[in-house]
């Protein structure tokens, strides 16, 4: 396992150079996510100085995250064709980086962004829309050599783990895999307040196919409606974050 970091540094992929790759090593990381806004502005030599950077700094290639947004479920064809295209290409780009996976956000109804509620996230037509793109994008990734990590979460379509294991099922495809961010099913009280059991039934759906996972805590706001869970830094506040290092 590789412990790395999202976030620490400024800018996407294009900004790292050798001050920034130490700096993820003094923290004590070993990776770090590589966030790319367009997959197909790949020149040759920025490529070959973010790699240069990454090994001088002894650091692992890991996963990378496109801004294709929540267009994998659209009913507008166009737009689903788009954002699978979008996710093509940055399985492309992954295997030409070297890294080993890229990131896929399943998307929303909601035109406001791909991690925005819609009532519709949870039909079995958006659930259909969402299989359909993910194979397409597991085919072609497949094809580069590299894997997809998907994540889940109350207000998108896979918003439990046994439907994040229905969508893995349903796709069939030794490619995907699961990005694991525990924080993301805190759906209510009982939840939040035992999240050792999500822990638990997380591993038990998903422990075989999870391949990456992000670590992030979260505070329950005291008030008459307390579900509004606020993310906070590692370590800061409910989340067990030794029981999910120790399963993966």
């Amino acid at each position: 396992m590789l412990l790395g970091v999202a976030g620490l540094t400024p800018g996407d992929w294009t900004t790292v150079d050798e001050n920034v790759a130490q700096a993820v090593r003094e923290h004590g990381f070993r990776t770090l996510q590589l966030r790319v806004p367009d997959p197909l502005n790949r020149d040759q030599a920025t490529i070959e100085r973010v790699k240069n950077a990454f090994e001088s700094a002894g650091l692992a290639l890991g996963q990378t995250v496109g801004e294709y947004g929540g267009g994998l479920v659209s009913d507008d064809e166009s737009v689903r064709r788009d954002a699978v295209e979008a996710l093509k290409q940055m399985a492309t780009f992954t295997r030409i980086i070297g890294g080993t996976n890229t990131y896929l956000r399943p998307g929303s109804m909601n035109p406001g962004g791909a991690w925005w509620p819609h009532p519709d996230n949870r039909s079995g037509q958006v659930f259909e829309r969402l299989v359909k793109s993910a194979r397409e994008a597991a085919q072609a990734a497949s094809d580069e050599g590299v894997m997809l990590a998907v994540e889940g979460g109350v207000v998108c379509p896979l918003f439990s783990p046994e439907r994040t294991r229905e969508f893995f099922d349903a796709v069939n495809s030794p490619a995907m895999g699961y990005n694991m961010d525990p924080v993301n099913y805190i759906a209510n009280l009982e939840v939040a307040y035992d999240s050792t059991s999500l822990l638990n039934e997380l591993f038990d759906q998903l422990g075989h196919v999870t391949i990456a996972a992000h670590a992030k805590d979260f505070t329950v706001v005291d008030g008459l409606l307390p579900i509004r869970v606020l993310r906070q830094r590692v370590g800061a506040h409910c989340q067990q974050q030794r029981d999910h290092l120790r399963g993966l």
